[in-house]
């Protein structure tokens, strides 16, 4: 039977009731879905774990050679010239200052700073214990300490700002006799090392020198033992000054090395000529020692110049000067 006019009014009715309830549902499911949106805290990403990434805090062990890459400015190695206070011309090696000798133009402050902390890490692995010391420890504060009161005593007269001037006289003294007492290896010796040893201490972190200088040394025959200085001479050359112009790269890599090394020949060889030295009033071995420092000076003027040619020639006049030398007075 065929539906009646009411009964059809009532299905459409229905139909637009239930469209209606349709869409007001769909509308609370979206509105609700927003707001569990705008209400959820946002995730962010995890920091990174630094002591999984990085196995230190430092960026690079050695700056210099990790993160340089290429060849460096040219101003970078003409700076040096405040550093060294060495002029570009190899200057007159017996030249002396208006008030005792012009220090600077042989060694920069910076240097005479970086050698005695180096020696201060020496020590302290060498003077350690009673057995460590009479083992070799002995003669390995010997070496340091007689260097110690070599760079103390330039710094005691340095013509410019240095570090640790006003303590320097008492610094030279002290170091000397522990130098000279550290020949042999007994008890009294390890412990006036150990007092140096931290005096050294205190001085490289800041601290003061108390003791006053001494009134009994009258010439570097007594601040420093000559065969020791003359062994950190072989050192500066064989293993550093040889090593850093051995090739263009090596001379690149290695030139505030170079610098640091070839200033430390430079005065060293200017000390051992000096009076009461064995051969200081030998003319031929004085030649000698004039030469070691004006060719050390030239391989300090090359690595400011970046000549690395320079630099090999002086480095090989070193070789020979020393080669010369130890033929005639070793």
């Amino acid at each position: 039977m065929a539906p009646t006019m009411k009964q059809r009014s009532l299905r459409s009715l229905f139909q637009v009731i239930l469209l209606l309830l349709f869409s007001l549902a769909n509308h609370r499911i979206c509105w609700a879905g927003t707001q569990n949106e705008a209400s959820a805290p946002l995730r962010r990403a995890k920091p990174p774990n630094l002591q999984k990434t990085s196995p230190s805090p430092v960026f690079f062990g050695n700056a210099f050679a990790e993160a340089l890459e290429g060849e460096r400015p040219a101003d970078l190695l003409s700076s040096f010239s405040g550093r060294t206070g060495v002029q570009t011309q190899s200057p007159d090696v017996t030249e002396p200052a208006e008030n005792g000798y012009a220090w600077s133009r042989l060694i920069s402050a910076t240097t005479l700073e970086d050698e005695v902390k180096r020696i201060k890490f020496a020590v302290d692995s060498s003077i350690t214990t009673p057995g460590r010391y009479k083992s070799g420890g002995f003669k390995e504060g010997r070496q340091y300490f007689s260097m110690l009161a070599f760079l103390f005593a330039i710094i005691a007269e340095y013509d410019d700002e240095v570090r640790w001037k006003n303590q320097a006289a008492a610094a030279r003294d002290n170091f000397a006799r522990a130098g000279f007492n550290s020949k042999v290896d007994t008890i009294q010796s390890y412990n006036e090392a150990k007092l140096r040893k931290i005096d050294l201490h205190e001085l490289v972190s800041g601290g003061s020198f108390s003791s006053q200088p001494s009134k009994d040394l009258q010439g570097w025959e007594q601040v420093c033992d000559l065969p020791l200085i003359m062994r950190r001479l072989e050192q500066a050359h064989h293993k550093s000054i040889a090593e850093g112009t051995a090739s263009k790269n090596e001379f690149k890599k290695q030139s505030e090395n170079l610098i640091h090394e070839a200033e430390l020949v430079a005065a060293i060889a200017y000390v051992t000529r000096q009076e009461n030295f064995e051969y200081w009033d030998d003319e031929t071995y004085s030649n000698y020692c004039k030469a070691l420092e004006a060719n050390a000076l030239e391989v300090i003027r090359a690595v400011k110049l970046d000549d690395y040619q320079a630099a090999r020639k002086a480095t090989g006049e070193i070789s020979k000067i020393c080669s010369d030398c130890h033929e005639g007075y070793r």
